[in-house]
């Protein structure tokens, strides 16, 4: 008996469509034309459907009642008679690819992201930095992106203030928080405009502390380079 049709289930788009948001997501967010995704679904022949009945039969099912525009075609076997056989699928674009892919609110939520970041400042650098650290803030959690736009906003509306960034009047951003999200916070702080260095305003910066937290640090870089280091007055 010859081998079994090579046939494409929903299920298998589905993946197919994981697999091109998740390559292509960055791109597409800056500007990339999203070309369709088109997936043949298979072409039994006459004889693989009359040997291998059962499974043709519910591969067709299962696209019938998919909710996936499916192109069909007719087919007139002589010993079938006529028969009606999915043939591909075309998703166009990437809002169809992202909710096919089961990702609406996944591509949704970094469009709505990248919205907030443009509306900080429309000029270069900070235009250019967006793509450059988008692994950074496309990965953090709603909740932790909310507490980086606060700490953007507060040091651009403050950049004379002489805090350290764990100083900042924000909840949840502590010495804990920005020892896993540095990179975060530093690959977008400059670009803004921010300045570099966040001293005080004298000599040294002394900041209470619990034991395992320094107490002061001259600047910004000099904190985040030395983070359980502490300096004298």
């Amino acid at each position: 008996m010859a081998d079994p049709p090579k046939l494409v289930l929903p299920n298998d788009v589905v993946e197919k469509a994981r697999r091109s948001l998740d390559r292509n997501l960055k791109s597409w967010l800056f500007g990339a034309a999203a070309s369709p995704l088109t997936v043949r679904l298979g072409s039994p022949s006459e004889a693989l459907v009359a040997a291998y009945h059962s499974t043709v039969e519910a591969w067709v099912r299962a696209w019938q009642s998919s909710y996936l525009e499916i192109r069909w075609e007719e087919r007139h076997w002589p010993s079938l008679g006529r028969q009606l056989l999915p043939v591909s699928v075309t998703l166009g674009g990437a809002e169809a690819i992202a909710a096919t892919a089961g990702a609406t609110e996944r591509w949704r939520t970094v469009n709505m992201r990248l919205a907030r970041l443009r509306a900080l400042d429309d000029r270069p650098p900070w235009t250019d930095a967006l793509p450059v650290s988008f692994r950074h803030w496309n990965s953090l959690t709603d909740a932790d992106f909310d507490r980086l736009m606060a700490i953007l906003n507060w040091l651009r509306q403050n950049p004379a203030s002489g805090l350290l960034i764990r100083q900042l009047p924000i909840p949840g951003v502590d010495t804990k928080w920005l020892g896993t999200h540095r990179a975060a916070v530093t690959s977008l702080a400059v670009p803004l405009g921010i300045p570099e260095h966040l001293a005080c305003g004298s000599a040294s910066c002394c900041v209470r502390s619990q034991s395992s937290i320094p107490r002061c640090a001259r600047d910004f870089h000099a904190w985040w380079r030395h983070p359980t280091e502490s300096c004298r007055l």
